[in-house]
């Protein structure tokens, strides 16, 4: 009985594995392995700003940070359609959710490398895509330990990720440190905690393709 049990646990799954093809699968994983990359630059880009090295680094840094946005898309759109058969439409919400804010996030960035929307509004636009992303990175935890799609290592990540953004958010007030200060108090365990769940998640959409 258990191990018919286990069958029917795992066929939504596996039917939701069939439903995605394979080269949708190793676009996501390998747009997934570009974005820790980018991510990595625009931080490089960013101490070198904040280092005077030159102010042309603080726009290569923001262009980065865009691209690494957009990169994500086709993960988010890999673990939805991953998830159909174990995830209910909240799931279905939470990614269109995420998939807006990274156009916002995205749209936001370049718009202030243009000049047209000023530093404080492309916090709020890059706040709102950072948001909207942990959230969906909290619902694929959920999914992760329920139903391993995705695997659980992406969970544990996630976990992680959630729970530096929410000591950021409310660190950062509290302690009333300067930008350059909060960037090596927050900002590195958070790239820390960001590489890691984008190298788990690459790593488990390309396993499955």
């Amino acid at each position: 009985m258990r191990g018919h049990a286990l069958a029917r646990t795992d066929q939504p799954v596996a039917q939701a594995e069939d439903a995605i093809d394979v080269g949708s699968l190793r676009l996501a994983g390998r747009a997934t392995f570009l974005a820790i990359g980018t991510l990595g630059l625009s931080a490089i880009a960013l101490a070198l700003y904040f280092g005077d090295a030159g102010e042309v680094f603080g726009p290569v840094s923001d262009v980065l940070v865009a691209a690494s946005f957009a990169l994500l898309a086709p993960a988010v759109v890999a673990v939805r359609r991953l998830a159909v058969g174990a995830a209910g439409r909240w799931f279905d919400a939470l990614s269109a959710a995420a998939l807006g804010g990274l156009v916002v996030a995205v749209a936001g960035q370049l718009l202030l490398v243009a000049g047209v929307l000023p530093l404080q509004g492309s916090f709020v636009t890059l706040g709102i895509g950072a948001i909207l992303l942990v959230a969906w990175a909290a619902g694929s935890a959920v999914l992760a330990f329920r139903h391993e799609v995705p695997g659980r290592d992406v969970g544990r990540w996630s976990l992680a990720l959630v729970g530096l953004t929410l000591v950021t958010a409310v660190g950062t007030p509290a302690l009333g440190l300067g930008t350059a200060e909060l960037s090596v108090v927050f900002g590195i365990p958070l790239l820390v905690a960001s590489v890691g769940w984008l190298v788990a998640l690459a790593r488990d959409l390309l396993r499955r393709a």
